[in-house]
């Protein structure tokens, strides 16, 4: 069969366009979706536009429950995420004991709780807190420490206009730190009542850590409205 004969094919002229658009758009793909990478150049990632930005947000939780007596000590440890392909918005540890078996007698009796962090085993620099609350039932809300790794972040969706893909990202970066064991020291203070017969001897302590992370993830923004 000559060449003439193949042209005069239908068929073969279908596949043979497929084949040319293939060949052509096949690399041209490739090659955007390597500039999207954020590679230095004209890429998609680098190239200034206006976007819709969004969080993809994940919260890690854990929590415990110890009872403690008076002048005992407990250390709290928390193993955050330590994946760097995400960015860490915050940390956040609660403490709360509440006083509810005092016998007859007991008077004003106010059992507390004292609470110190320890961040050495985190990567980065992050600030140490300490704090102290009576019990919950007599008037005490509890201790709460909050550090704040990526600043100003909400998690609300918002409209950038000129900037690149790169300049947003590096705006909620967390700089690959916070990574790490989070501690904190609890230390109770269980007060004597009046009545000997009717001793405050322990309370329970409730602790929660959450850690809240995101990946920032981008729409094309609508045209301004004429």
């Amino acid at each position: 069969m000559g060449f003439e004969e193949y042209t005069s094919n239908p068929v073969f002229m279908t596949n043979l366009v497929c084949i040319i658009v293939f060949a052509i758009a096949f690399p041209s793909y490739f090659a955007i979706m390597a500039d999207d990478g954020g590679s230095a150049g004209a890429g998609a990632s680098s190239t200034p536009g206006n976007w819709i930005v969004s969080f993809n947000q994940t919260q890690e939780q854990i929590s415990e429950s110890v009872n403690m007596g008076d002048n005992s000590q407990h250390e709290s440890i928390f193993m955050g995420n330590f994946d760097t392909s995400v960015e860490i918005a915050s940390v956040e540890a609660s403490f709360t004991c509440n006083d509810n078996d005092d016998g007859p007698g007991q008077g004003n009796a106010r059992d507390s709780i004292m609470v110190d962090s320890d961040t050495s085993g985190v990567s980065g620099t992050q600030e140490e807190q300490s704090g102290e609350s009576n019990c919950g039932g007599q008037g005490g809300d509890g201790v709460v420490f909050f550090w704040e790794i990526v600043s100003n972040y909400t998690g609300s969706d918002y409209i950038v206009e000129g900037k690149s893909m790169d300049e947003i990202r590096a705006e909620w970066d967390d700089g690959d730190e916070s990574r790490g064991e989070w501690k904190a020291t609890v230390n109770m203070d269980v007060a004597s009542g009046v009545n000997p017969l009717f001793q405050d001897g322990d309370e329970d302590v409730d602790i929660t850590w959450t850690i809240t992370y995101f990946v920032v993830e981008f729409e094309p923004a609508p045209p301004p409205e004429v």
